[in-house]
């Protein structure tokens, strides 16, 4: 019975021995299947799982948790309101910061059948951005996602490409970056108080300008402080 309270996702926690730290867990009952668990260097871990209900709307959904396992954020909705059809797939993946990244099987994602989508969470659960499809070929299907993240939040992203069940199948992967430093200019013009001889020199009022690469496929906020040291003694 799909109805029932006994049915759904539950979680336990272990220690390092395999010792259970606490009894199980229910974090949502009713047909709820495919539970994933992504976990952060510090112990705090996201779980996801779709919810798969009548029709062919399977909304996939998640929950961050401290590594005491108290609750961080509510239920989030980890995809973008589009239609999953297909086989429900999907990967999931958290760097040192805590934020959290999603990939799902999108039946709206491309022009042809079925595409991959990834998504970002801040560490709080904040989206950052609707989701980005990441598949370039778009004849057949693209599924089953699986993605990776390393601690400063560097993403390696595979799936399975099927044009159908008796037609050319491969696997595919991209990865994603952050913020690259590309390097910094300083003094790039002649003004009132610079000569633009591209070196910050004592007495000057320049300008800099610190560039980036964005590897992210999402808009990204850079925030920061210029800092200066003094002339050398003497």
């Amino acid at each position: 019975d799909l109805t029932s309270p006994a049915t759904g996702i539950f979680m336990r926690r272990f220690a390092a021995d395999g010792t259970p730290l606490e009894a199980q867990v229910q974090l949502a009952t009713g047909s709820r299947r495919i539970p994933q668990v992504a976990r952060a260097p510090s112990g705090d871990f996201v779980v996801a799982w779709y919810d798969l209900g009548p029709g062919t709307q399977h909304p996939l959904v998640g929950r961050k948790f401290r590594a005491d396992g108290t609750a961080a954020t509510p239920v989030l909705a980890l995809d973008d309101g589009q239609v999953q059809t297909g086989l429900p797939t999907y990967g999931l993946a958290m760097d040192a910061q805590g934020r959290f990244y999603a990939a799902w099987s999108d039946g709206h994602a491309d022009p042809s059948q079925i595409g991959v989508v990834l998504r970002g969470f801040e560490a709080d659960g904040t989206p950052r951005g609707a989701g980005v499809v990441v598949n370039t070929t778009t004849t057949g299907n693209q599924w089953m996602p699986a993605l990776a993240a390393t601690p400063a939040g560097h993403l390696s992203l595979a799936w399975g490409n099927y044009n159908d069940l008796f037609g050319p199948r491969f696997v595919s992967a991209r990865r994603y970056g952050l913020l690259d430093a590309g390097g910094l200019r300083v003094d790039t013009a002649a003004g009132a108080s610079s000569n633009g001889n591209g070196v910050f020199e004592i007495g000057e009022s320049a300008d800099f300008r610190p560039t980036w690469r964005n590897n992210s496929a999402q808009a990204l906020a850079i925030d920061g402080a210029l800092v200066l040291s003094g002339p050398p003694p003497g």
